[in-house]
């Protein structure tokens, strides 16, 4: 949108820099960030940092806005980025956590129950109490071309 390529986009949270050249439509509806791991053997976490605490790292998606308690402690907790691994896809974070290669990864609570009925792997996941991030979000309109069109 920067860019000025896109015109509209669904689903994107409020950030200050965001307020530039975009118009905030909504809330359209609130996303909650989630911690996914395996039923058995289960992984339980009580505060974010503790991921830097787990025998195998998280996966996160690339691009994906966790929060700003994340934010920080990827750029100020080396033991908590080295614990990180990013994907290009959650469907990635899927397959390792199948495979047991990951002690879990952060999800939309919207994408999981989503996958829970729709993709057989996710039968032997399950979400852990933790909320790791929560917010609105928006449609949002690209500023000059509502300027444009009126």
């Amino acid at each position: 949108m920067r860019l000025g390529q896109v015109d509209m986009m669904l689903n994107l949270t409020i950030e200050p820099s965001r307020k530039k050249y975009i118009n905030f439509i909504g809330p359209q509806t609130l996303e909650t960030v989630v911690f996914v791991t395996l039923q058995s053997p289960s992984i339980s976490i009580n505060h974010l940092k503790e991921i830097k605490n787990l025998k195998k790292p998280v996966s996160v998606t690339l691009g994906v806005y966790y929060g700003e308690e994340f934010k920080q402690l990827m750029q100020n907790d080396p033991e908590f980025k080295q614990n990180i691994v990013v994907v290009k896809e959650t469907e990635k974070s899927a397959l390792l956590l199948a495979a047991n290669r990951i002690s879990g990864f952060l999800t939309s609570k919207i994408i999981y129950n989503y996958k829970v009925n729709t993709d057989p792997k996710y039968s032997r996941f399950k979400i852990d109490d933790i909320i790791i991030y929560s917010t609105p979000i928006y449609m949002v309109f690209l500023k000059n071309q509502l300027i444009a069109n009126n």
